[in-house]
């Protein structure tokens, strides 16, 4: 409900479920803003927001989020290369995928 206000709560672990949810329902404009209300992001966040991009048919802004992470001084892990790597794959973005391998 906090999040549903626009008040993020102080679990990311929470937010980050919230965020999954909503773009498994298929409402990826309610997951990205209740990513970008979360206060303060992780790896984990930055990779569920890619792989609902990603299986939301939208595999150039799971790419554009993993380039976000990277910027903002984030690390990403296998887990995160692998969401990178499915978002090519189901997008057909042979040559972003290689440059990612």
């Amino acid at each position: 409900i906090a999040l549903r206000r626009g008040l993020a709560t102080s679990f990311i672990s929470v937010d980050t479920s919230v965020v999954d949810a909503y773009a498994k329902c298929g409402a990826i404009e309610t997951a990205r803003r209740t990513f970008d209300q979360i206060p303060t992001k992780n790896v984990v966040s930055w990779t569920v927001i890619m792989s609902a991009y990603a299986i939301n048919g939208l595999p150039d802004k799971a790419l554009a989020s993993f380039e976000e992470m990277k910027r903002e001084g984030y690390t990403p892990n296998d887990v995160t290369y692998l969401a990178a790597l499915s978002a090519c794959n189901h997008g057909g973005l042979i040559r972003e995928g290689l440059m990612i391998f």
